[in-house]
């Protein structure tokens, strides 16, 4: 059977805090959710492919992340026999840039191991720290952008769109399942070696945060950016985040764009974002065998430098 939530509510109730358990069920009085996660400063979301399904629950965790903004904690609460179609949803969307914990991996029967709890219950007291120093922290950041002025501030110029499961520090870092694609080209270390060459590029994991404003974040970063760097695999096109995003740079804000071949196989040009990419004249395969990784990223260093003017 699947891991029961509601012995994760019982444990966190355990350390003294307030939790109010709502089981996404379609009856339930949808008001009450909202107030509860208004007043909350930390959201618990259990997810399994019974999740993904239910339209009730998938409303509350999009209106915690795009509308609250609430720092969330991502639990996966399926059955041992389960697999990870249910991140290929809308789901996989909403968490990007969110560490999860898999309680699958510590269950016996419904009953969660004591490490998967402890892990819980650590998460949740350090963002309820965050979240109390946060508007100190926010004020402090306010009053230093303001005595230096607007204008000093320094954006990335660069955006490195790419889907986690074609970064190999992902998979190392087991963010992601397991890798899909050549380990050498890893978008992550692609962004890393443009640092190194004098670029600032912006990268989801180093921005964004457990309820820090997800689609604000990307958005911003994508409006301030000089150039996009799309690394692209059938994973970036079957994920609906990175087709956002390829979309918005450059049918809306018409950005400059390098695109780079990070994953094995030809099906993703048959798709939008094939489409999309066919409209980019800078190309460069990074799946070649044998092919010198600093070599081809002086190379896109120097498509991005050429679309920066």
């Amino acid at each position: 059977g699947a891991a029961d939530p509601s012995a994760l509510a019982q444990a966190l109730r355990a350390r003294g805090w307030a939790v109010h358990e709502d089981k996404c069920e379609e009856d339930e009085d949808v008001g009450e959710a909202i107030a509860a996660m208004k007043a909350a400063r930390v959201v618990v979301t259990c997810l399994s492919d019974a999740f993904a399904a239910s339209s009730y629950a998938m409303q509350l965790l999009q209106f915690s992340k795009k509308s609250l903004r609430k720092s969330v904690v991502p639990v996966i609460v399926g059955r041992q026999d389960e697999g990870w179609a249910f991140m290929e949803t809308l789901v996989g969307l909403l968490i990007a840039g969110d560490i999860y914990i898999d309680t699958r991996q510590d269950a016996a029967g419904t009953v969660i191991g004591a490490a998967k709890v402890a892990e819980l219950e650590r998460t949740v007291e350090s963002l309820l720290k965050e979240a109390e120093e946060g508007a100190l922290a926010q004020a402090e950041a306010g009053a230093q952008a303001g005595a230096r002025g607007e204008g000093d501030r320094r954006h990335p110029d660069v955006f490195v769109s790419y889907c986690w499961h074609n970064s190999k520090e992902a998979a190392d870092a087991r963010q992601v399942p397991a890798l899909k694609g050549p380990a050498g080209a890893d978008p992550r270390r692609l962004a890393t070696a443009l640092r190194a060459r004098g670029h600032q590029p912006w990268l989801d994991v180093e921005v964004l945060g457990g309820g820090s404003g997800l689609f604000a974040d990307i958005a911003r970063g994508l409006r301030h950016a000089r150039v996009v760097v799309a690394c692209v695999s059938a994973e970036y096109a079957a994920s609906e985040n990175c087709a956002m995003e390829l979309q918005y740079a450059l049918k809306v804000l018409r950005k400059p764009c390098v695109v780079a071949v990070v994953g094995e196989g030809a099906g993703w040009e048959e798709t939008v974002v094939g489409l999309l990419a066919s409209t980019v004249d800078a190309r460069l395969d990074m799946r070649e065998e044998g092919a010198d990784f600093e070599n081809l990223a002086d190379e896109i260093a120097r498509l991005v430098t050429a679309k920066r003017g």
